[in-house]
């Protein structure tokens, strides 16, 4: 057993029996902590506890001494710097505990009250996960104090007796595997619980350290031991073991005080806090609330870390670590490097915040974070489809399947669908690029053949033109000739102008003829040129109906890309419903499991104080006063009342 550290001095009212629950340990007047220069520059006083070691305490007890003439030493469990613990047979309920006994040099003194009182005001928390205080006794003829608290004991398959198991000797030096990251987030889940359940009882711990949470052989069940029972001082762990550990008490100026553990202190604790009273002040109980919360996810990081959260060395100096943990510098990137699971280390993150403001507002909120990290459920507030899908897909695996077995064959639906028409498109786009290209190609065509048509039709005209003027010059020569012979004097020369005549009339039908020939050419032409116009509006009707066929292809694919959006609006909307209902479901199953979580807590509870007044019942009669008997020694034949399996228990 390793002293953990962090106690301080009680009030009188806890020595006082009283109905309420008792009002924790520290009483303040103040909330805000020093600046972390306080540390540095306030003049500190420290000074090596001299109290007397375990070795005094052990050479006085031995097996068979009885304490308080009630409890029978059976075996030493563990030892520390300041206390031993044993395992006990208490005569009077004839039952197995664990005895803590505290050497002091007056039985009478402050820190005999202290003991007394820190184990009246454990003593008030019930909860699976802290260890039980039943009582605190003290032996004046042997000088000691003692507190009788819950043996954190099983038996094996072998018939052998297991103790239970510090956390801190659980703690996987090597890259933790999946299965060790859930244990290490389920006992720090329960740890969390039990620190709630203290809370609710104005008991706070400022201590927590995997050496205060203790582990069962056989359930893997957690509990918080040490609430409340050391004073303002500073425990230094030692790796060499219990006999190397020191205490350190400090006192910082302007009534601040150090209590804890500084590799696993949070950073306002680090930097000094008076005295507080969470019972008066709600802002001193959100401080105290935020240095557990811390605390646990110190625990936490050194499960997954392999080390604490200000962590200097064996070698370092206690203030110089104090500093460390007063600037808060959490290594993280150990969390990144041994692969833990990104949720969870965003719960170590938050509770190791340096602002104890956005940390978790209790340790119940913390665990239920854990827990929903463990159940593959979203933490309360996270946002986000896929995470909450994937989470589901690893809660109800067959149920997601079969979902996303819908969602892909919809999406691959879709995704043809679309292909398809996309496809067409582009077909389409490429066949009205060519009907294009082709319709401005023939409309040029046919502009160059009416072009030449034109041109043909005006050639034709001018001929015919040219013709029929040379046919009526030639017939108006052989009129001129023949009037000529006519009048002429001679025969010859008459024979002569009427040979003349007849060749121009000869040449005036001539001429006619390629007139009737030019003519003939341009009717032609000319009915040429109407069957091409003919056949260009013919050819403009087809384009135009074409047209017209591609523009209503054109609307019937809109059409079906209409048809296909709304269809896959539809499929949207129907998955959008179908995972609303799975959430609805998600939460109405969550809901229906903390409804009988809390029942059967509840029922637990109601069955826990029922026991506890029966013992308290027990406790309160009058016990037969034993007859002198010298000092009994345990011998193997003593018979023992049958033992029942209980669960761990704190050193």
């Amino acid at each position: 057993m390793r002293r953990s550290g962090v106690a301080q001095t009680v009030t009188d009212s806890h020595e006082q029996t009283s109905p309420a629950p008792p009002v924790a340990p520290y009483a303040a007047q103040a909330l805000t902590p020093a600046p972390p220069a306080t540390i540095a520059a306030a003049p500190l006083g420290a000074t090596i506890a001299q109290g007397p070691a375990a070795q005094t305490v052990s050479s006085v007890l031995a097996p068979g001494v009885v304490v308080a003439d009630r409890y029978v030493l059976e075996r030493e469990i563990g030892s520390g710097a300041t206390a031993v613990v044993w395992r006990v047979h208490d005569r009077q309920l004839r039952r197995d505990v664990a005895l803590k006994v505290f050497f002091v040099d007056d039985v009478h003194g402050r820190k005999a009250n202290e003991v007394s009182s820190e184990a009246q005001a454990s003593s008030w928390i019930r909860s699976d996960h802290v260890v039980r205080i039943h009582n605190a006794c003290v032996d004046a003829k042997l000088g000691i104090v003692a507190i009788d608290m819950e043996l954190c004991a099983e038996f094996g398959d072998d018939g052998a007796e297991h103790f239970a198991t510090e956390l801190g000797a659980l703690v996987p030096r090597a890259r933790p595997t999946h299965a060790e990251v859930r244990e290490a987030a389920r006992w720090v889940m329960e740890a969390a619980l039990g620190v709630h359940s203290a809370h609710t009882r104005n008991v706070f711990h400022r201590d927590l350290k995997p050496a205060n949470v203790l582990v069962s052989h056989a359930a893997r069940r957690a509990q918080v031991a040490d609430f409340g029972l050391a004073a303002y001082e500073i425990s230094r762990p030692d790796e060499a073991g219990p006999a190397k550990a020191r205490t350190v008490a400090v006192d910082m100026s302007a009534g601040r005080f150090l209590a804890g553990t500084p590799e696993y202190m949070a950073p306002e604790q680090a930097r000094g806090v008076p005295r507080l009273d969470p019972d008066g002040n709600p802002q001193h109980r959100a401080l105290l609330q935020g240095i557990d919360v811390y605390g646990l996810g110190a625990v936490l990081f050194e499960l997954l870390a392999g080390h604490a959260p200000h962590d200097a060395g064996p070698d370092a100096d206690v203030m110089t670590v104090v500093a460390k943990a007063a600037a808060n510098q959490v290594p993280f990137d150990a969390l990144a490097r041994r692969r833990v699971p990104r949720r969870l280390r965003a719960i170590v993150r938050r509770a190791l915040d340096t602002d104890p403001t956005k940390r978790f507002a209790t340790a119940k909120d913390m665990a239920a974070a854990l827990r929903a990290f463990l159940d593959d459920r979203p933490f309360p507030g996270e946002r986000g489809l896929f995470g909450a899908l994937y989470l589901a897909g690893r809660r109800h695996p067959g149920l997601v399947a079969s979902v996303v077995a819908s969602m892909l064959f919809l999406a691959l639906t879709i995704g043809l669908s679309t292909w398809r028409l996309r496809a067409l498109d582009a077909e389409l786009d490429d066949g009205d690029r060519r009907l294009a290209a082709l319709e401005a190609e023939t409309t040029r065509k046919q502009q160059e053949i009416t072009d030449l048509q034109k041109r043909i039709v005006e050639n034709q005209e001018t001929a015919r033109q040219q013709a029929q003027a040379a046919a009526e010059s030639a017939q108006s020569l052989a009129d001129s000739l023949r009037k000529k012979a006519e009048t002429a004097g001679s025969e010859a020369e008459r024979q002569k102008l009427l040979l003349r005549a007849k060749e121009a009339s000869l040449q005036a039908e001539k001429e006619h003829g390629k007139e009737l020939v030019a003519q003939h050419e341009t009717e032609v032409a000319q009915l040429r040129f109407e069957r091409e116009m003919a056949l260009n509006e013919q050819k403009l009707k087809h384009q135009q109906e074409t047209t017209k066929l591609h523009t209503e292809q054109a609307q019937s694919i809109q059409q079906l890309r209409d048809e296909h959006a709304k269809e896959k609006q539809r499929i949207e909307g129907e998955h959008a419903k179908e995972i609303a209902r799975l959430n609805a479901d998600h939460a109405t199953a969550m809901k229906q499991t903390d409804e009988s979580y809390r029942r059967d807590i509840k029922r637990v509870e109601d069955e826990r104080d029922k026991l506890r007044a029966r013992v308290a019942q027990l406790e309160s009669a009058p016990a037969p006063t034993p007859a002198p008997a010298p000092v009994p020694t345990p011998t193997p034949g003593r018979e023992e009342p049958p033992r029942r399996r209980l669960p761990p228990t704190v050193r």
